[in-house]
C-alpha cells in the first residue's frame, strides 16, 4: 500500500501470526534502502526470508524479530542484539545463525524489510524458496525447476516479483507452467499425465493444490519483460510440502517451455477443430493471457496459418513489439506449434 504503515497493527498482526505458528514471508525488495547499506549490514538485497518468531521485552518497551534467509548463514549484528539480550530471545525461539537466522530490533526490521506475507498453511510443512529472474526475450533459455514427489501431497506453488520499492506499481503479467516429467528423461516428453498454466496480473501468483507421486517441472515466466530494457526482473518461487522436496534448477532452450505450454493449453483449454487436419488450441478466458496452438495432423502436408490482427487495443504480443501484429506460419506434419502469445497492458 502506499498509505504510511501503523507499526502497532504491523506489529499485532505479526505477532499473532507467529503465536498460531503461520507460515510468515517478507521480502528485503522495494525498502528505498541502498546496495551498499545492505551489504554494510550483511543482509541480502532483493531475497526472499522467512519469519521465525516476534517477541517483546517488558512493557513492550523493545521489539525484535526472528527473520530467517533459507540460503546462508546470517552475520547480521546490531547494537540492540547485546549478548544478554540473544540470551533472552533465544529462551523464545534457539534458532542459531548457522541456519540463516538472526534476530532484528523493530525498527530496523521495519527499514530494511517490506511485503510481509502471512499464510494459514501449516508451519510443520517444508518450504522451499529460489530466486530466478525473468528473460527479456521468447528465444532466451529459461530457469525449469524440477522436483520429485514421494507420494501423494498438498503442494502450494508462490510465484513473487521483487518490486524496486514500496510505491512501485507492478502493472506485468507473471506465470508459470507445472507439468509432470515422469517421462523427461527417457523420451524428452512433458506433461503426459498433468499440465497446468496459472497466469496472473501483478507480482504475486500462486495455485494450490493435490500432486499424486512422480517427478514435476515448474516453469516461471513473464510474456511482459520480451523486448523490454527493464533491469528489474527478479522473482522468487515458493514452494510448500506436506513431504519434503529437493528442487533442481536447471537452464532450458525455450523449445522446452513451448513443450510445456503446448500440452497445458491442449489438456486445460479450448479445442477448435477446422477440418480432418487442423486444430486449434486457446487457453481458457479466465487465464489473464491468451495463448493460441495450432496443430497439423496431416502426414504429409504443410499447414499454413495466417493470422491478421488489426482492431485491437491494449494488448501485448509475443511476436511483434507495436501494431500491426500479423502472423504467418508454416507448421510442419504432425507437429504442434506455439502462434502466439498476447496478454492485456495499461496504454496501447
Amino acid at each position: 500500500s502506499n498509505d504510511p504503515l501503523d507499526d502497532d497493527i504491523v506489529w499485532a498482526k505479526l505477532l499473532s501470526a507467529c503465536e498460531s505458528k503461520l507460515l510468515i514471508g517478507v521480502s528485503s525488495s522495494g525498502t528505498g534502502v541502498s546496495s551498499e547499506e545492505y551489504a554494510r549490514i550483511h543482509i541480502h538485497e532483493n531475497h526472499a526470508f522467512s519469519i521465525l518468531a516476534a517477541h517483546a521485552f517488558a512493557n513492550d518497551s523493545t521489539r525484535f524479530v526472528l527473520v530467517r534467509d533459507p540460503h546462508a548463514r546470517s552475520n547480521y549484528t546490531e547494537e540492540l542484539v547485546t549478548e544478554s539480550v540473544l540470551a533472552q530471545l533465544r529462551l523464545v525461539n534457539a534458532a542459531r545463525r548457522s541456519t540463516g537466522a538472526f534476530w532484528i530490533s523493530w525498527p530496523r526490521f521495519l527499514r530494511y524489510f517490506s511485503l510481509i506475507t502471512i499464510s494459514t498453511y501449516n508451519s510443520d510443512h517444508f518450504d522451499i524458496r529460489q530466486q530466478g529472474q525473468f528473460t527479456q526475450s521468447a528465444t532466451q533459455c529459461v530457469a525449469t525447476y524440477h522436483f520429485h514427489v514421494p507420494q501423494t501431497s498438498l503442494i502450494i506453488i508462490s510465484l513473487l516479483y521483487h518490486r524496486h520499492d514500496r510505491t512501485t506499481h507492478t502493472h506485468h503479467t507473471q506465470s508459470f507452467v507445472l507439468c509432470d516429467a515422469d517421462e523427461l528423461s527417457l523420451s524428452g516428453s512433458v506433461g503426459k499425465r498433468m499440465s497446468i498454466l496459472i497466469c496472473k496480473r501483478g507480482g504475486f501468483t500462486y495455485w494450490t493444490g493435490s500432486l499424486q507421486a512422480g517427478s514435476y517441472v515448474l516453469i516461471p515466466f513473464s510474456t511482459s519483460f520480451w523486448g523490454t530494457t527493464e533491469k528489474n526482473r527478479d522473482y522468487t518461487v515458493v514452494i510448500h510440502s506436506s513431504v519434503q522436496l529437493d528442487l533442481i534448477v536447471k537452464n532450458k532452450l525455450c523449445t522446452f517451455l513451448a513443450d510445456c505450454l503446448i500440452s497445458a493449453v491442449m489438456k486445460t483449454g479450448e479445442k477448435m477443430r477446422q477440418n480432418k487436419d487442423t486444430v486449434f488450441y486457446v487457453t481458457p478466458r479466465k487465464l489473464e493471457m491468451n495463448l493460441f496452438v495450432a496443430e497439423n495432423l496431416s502426414i504429409k502436408d504443410y499447414l499454413i496459418v495466417d493470422i491478421d490482427m488489426k482492431d485491437v487495443k491494449n494488448i501485448r504480443h509475443s511476436r511483434h513489439s507495436h501494431l500491426s501484429y500479423n502472423t504467418h506460419d508454416c507448421v510442419p506434419p504432425r507437429y504442434r506449434q506455439v502462434i502466439f502469445l498476447t496478454d492485456w497492458v495499461d496504454k496501447h
